[in-house]
């Protein structure tokens, strides 16, 4: 089985990404705060990062360049409502996103 780690700290969001992943055949770890996500992905094997650009404790910019100075291979997608405040190096899909769209995205970037 596919596994996902999903930093979100929207609770609603967080519910609505565990069953989206669950339906495409994915084991996800949901998190709310950067730190805790970058503690799982140092130390746990994950096809996908989700994130979501804004977290209480850090900004995605911050979560991503920590990912790549660690050298933390997993391929990452950030899912914001702010994608005009970003300029990264890494796929942004903006919220409100669709269902079809999310899996879409996910099992192109896993496969």
């Amino acid at each position: 089985m596919k596994s996902a780690l999903v930093a979100e700290d929207d609770f609603v969001m967080q519910g609505i990404y565990r069953e989206w992943l669950n339906e495409i055949g994915f084991m996800s770890d949901i998190v709310s705060t950067g730190r805790k996500m970058l503690s799982l992905a140092r130390n746990e094997p994950y096809d996908i990062i989700i994130t979501d650009m804004r977290m209480p404790d850090w900004s995605g910019e911050e979560g991503v360049g920590l990912t790549k100075i660690l050298g933390i291979k997993t391929p990452i997608i950030c899912i914001t409502g702010y994608i005009e405040d970003y300029d990264l190096d890494i796929p942004m899909f903006s919220k409100p996103i669709k269902q079809e769209k999310f899996n879409e995205i996910i099992l192109e970037f896993c496969l």
